[in-house]
């Protein structure tokens, strides 16, 4: 229910191209505990209305304040006097930069973040997908219309996926190396923490897919070795749960070390890594800041 919240607010938000408010009409009808989570999450400003649609036809009145009572008066239909209650006139600004931000955090992109000169196209950055196939998937948050994004003339990179994140309608590029999506298939609510976690299932729902198409299935790569290695017989059963994870976590971070990036990125590198595999290799898999323990005791 969260995601799918957090998704109509940024569907409206980018399918008008220009509304940078969450107004009262629309954040009333969701629960308190998520909307709270996205303000959080989108670190939401507060702005105070001057002026709000009439609730009889609809034309914008200023608001008007007369003993600590705000009220409208329409002179365009015969309404009358209409008095505001609370929170009515509070909105919430909407900033695309704190967007980006947030998906940058969220996925944990090494972020490379540039705001294009329309100030509605972002360059989050790159992310590493696998160890051994030199992939990587390029990060795009867009609030433009496909003629607009097809005038910014992006290269393409070899041996790399563009991901574009969509916020209003589908860009429909014809370029095979453009994959699009919502938030949605990336930010799933956790009732219990109340907060907005990575959708562990994002890269194989969404770009296993799509690299498949082109040959580059990253679960034959990372499998060649883990399923000899680590897991047991056609039905990968993995032997002594414990230890295989913790070697096949280091044989990792082996691989990974090199490329200059910190414990804390490659723990979390390791963990994507991981939810490409097969369910049944790991039946039971470490957070990622337990492999973030782990890779801080080890002076490897």
């Amino acid at each position: 229910m969260g995601n799918e919240i957090l998704n109509k607010i940024l569907k409206n938000y980018g399918a008008k191209f220009s509304d940078d408010l969450i107004k009262y009409d629309i954040y009333s009808r969701f629960d308190k505990n998520i909307f709270d989570a996205i303000k959080k999450a989108l670190d939401l400003k507060e702005h105070h209305l001057k002026r709000i649609e009439c609730f009889s036809c609809d034309k914008e009145c200023d608001i008007k304040l007369s003993d600590k009572i705000k009220f409208i008066h329409c002179i365009s239909c015969d309404a009358g006097r209409v008095n505001i209650s609370k929170n009515q006139d509070l909105a919430y600004f909407l900033e695309f930069d704190k967007l980006a931000d947030f998906i940058i955090d969220l996925v944990g992109i090494k972020s490379g973040k540039k705001i294009t000169k329309i100030k509605e196209l972002a360059y989050l950055g790159d992310l590493k997908i696998g160890t051994d196939n030199g992939l990587s998937c390029s990060f795009y948050l867009s609030k433009i219309t496909r003629a607009d994004f097809i005038k910014q003339n992006i290269k393409l990179k070899n041996n790399n996926i563009s991901l574009i994140i969509n916020l209003g309608k589908k860009l429909d590029l014809d370029q095979e190396s453009f994959v699009e999506c919502d938030l949605q298939s990336i930010a799933i609510y956790n009732k219990k923490l109340k907060k907005f976690s990575f959708n562990d299932d994002f890269f194989t729902e969404l770009l296993t897919p799509f690299i498949k198409k082109h040959d580059l299935n990253i679960k034959a790569i990372i499998l060649k070795e883990s399923n000899k290695k680590y897991s047991k017989g056609g039905d990968q059963r993995a032997i002594n749960q414990y230890g295989a994870i913790k070697e096949y976590v280091f044989d990792e971070y082996k691989k990974l070390k090199t490329n200059k990036s910190s414990k804390k990125e490659i723990a979390a590198t390791i963990i994507r890594n991981i939810h490409l595999l097969p369910r049944k290799t790991f039946p039971s898999i470490p957070t990622e800041d337990a492999i973030y323990r782990w890779l801080l005791k080890s002076s490897k």
